[in-house]
C-alpha cells in the first residue's frame, strides 16, 4: 500500500470536523511553503480556519505540557547530556 493509499484510509476514518481541521492546517503549509491550494468552497475558507484554529488551541490546552514549557531550555539540557563527552 502506497503513503497515498494509507493517507485516504486514515482521513476516511476521520469525522468531518476532523478532516476540515486537518484541510486547515494542509492549506496553511501549502501557504507557508509558496504553493497555494484551489478551494470549491472560498466562503467558507475563513470560518474553516478559524474553527480548526479553535480546535488546535482545546488541544493545547489540553495538552500535557506544562504552561511554562520552554523549549530551548530542555533542547539545550538534551544536548549537553548528548554531547558531554565531546567537551
Amino acid at each position: 500500500m502506497t503513503l497515498l493509499q494509507t493517507t485516504y484510509e486514515k482521513i476516511a476514518l476521520l469525522p468531518s470536523e476532523n478532516v476540515q481541521t486537518l484541510l486547515a492546517i494542509v492549506d496553511e503549509m501549502l501557504k507557508h511553503n509558496g504553493k497555494s491550494a484551489v478551494s470549491a468552497d472560498k466562503g467558507k475558507s475563513k470560518e474553516v480556519k478559524q474553527k480548526a484554529f479553535q480546535t488546535i488551541l482545546k488541544l493545547r490546552e489540553q495538552s500535557s505540557f506544562p504552561k511554562n514549557f520552554d523549549y530551548n531550555e530542555v533542547l539545550d539540557e538534551a544536548l549537553k547530556k548528548k554531547y558531554e563527552c565531546f567537551s
